[in-house]
């Protein structure tokens, strides 16, 4: 993610501007600002922040299941591995066989 446009603690200082507003007068109205449209838009970023903490954790949890579904592939292939190779033990045991016909 690049750099971000606004500081840090923007939705901070709306919410202190807000308060400071509603304890002088709510109705006060600076150009096209109010009171209501800032609380509009500190709602909205708020409910925006809580979609993003929701699809972090969807995220997470779909990389977890990423993972335990891999783990799971990962044994089924060491365990096919295992089953494909003939022990060490066999191979000298066919050896000697052949050998011994020979």
């Amino acid at each position: 993610m690049g750099k971000k446009l606004y500081p840090t603690d923007t939705l901070q200082q709306a919410k202190s501007i807000l308060s400071a507003w509603n304890l002088i007068d709510p109705s006060l109205v600076f150009g096209p600002l109010t009171s209501e449209s800032l609380s509009a838009d500190v709602a909205t970023v708020h409910a925006l922040q809580e979609k993003i903490i929701r699809l972090q954790n969807e995220l997470m949890d779909t990389r977890n299941q990423r993972d335990a579904a891999c783990i799971g592939i990962w044994d089924q292939v060491k365990r096919h591995a295992l089953a494909s190779k003939p022990p060490t033990a066999t191979i000298r045991q066919n050896m000697r066989s052949l050998a011994a016909h020979d």
